[in-house]
């Protein structure tokens, strides 16, 4: 009598080999698409060790945890710095209108104020 094993391992040595499966990918230039496939690759990986981790797995996920986070923290601080700079456009436009509506007849002064002589050396202008 043969064993279970070398049944299984016959079994896989006379069947063919499978057809190969299509993985999607989505999108990884944006810290959304990096943050979905890491996902995705974390639940297949603890799917595939089970309940009780080795240490080692232990420590190999926990990692994959850590690097989810930060990608979901950076996309946080994106959205956040994009939502700030549309608030400074906006109060930008205000700002414009308002002086236009006032009616400053072209008249400016030349010379620029110190706050632009400190921006403009800041941003190395």
């Amino acid at each position: 009598m043969t064993s279970w094993a070398e049944q299984l391992r016959t079994s896989r040595q006379t069947t063919a080999p499978r057809e190969r499966t299509i993985v999607r990918i989505g999108s990884l230039n944006t810290p959304a698409g990096l943050r979905r496939e890491q996902m995705r690759v974390y639940k297949a990986a603890r799917r595939a060790i089970g309940p009780e981790p080795s240490p080692e797995q232990a420590t190999k996920l926990a990692y994959m945890l850590s690097c989810l986070y930060r990608t979901m923290e950076y996309a946080m601080l994106q959205t956040a710095l994009q939502n700030a700079e549309a608030r400074i456009d906006k109060l930008e436009r205000r700002a414009v209108q308002k002086t236009a509506s006032e009616g400053t007849n072209g008249l400016h002064d030349a010379r620029p104020t110190r706050e632009a002589e400190i921006t403009r050396t800041e941003c190395g202008s």
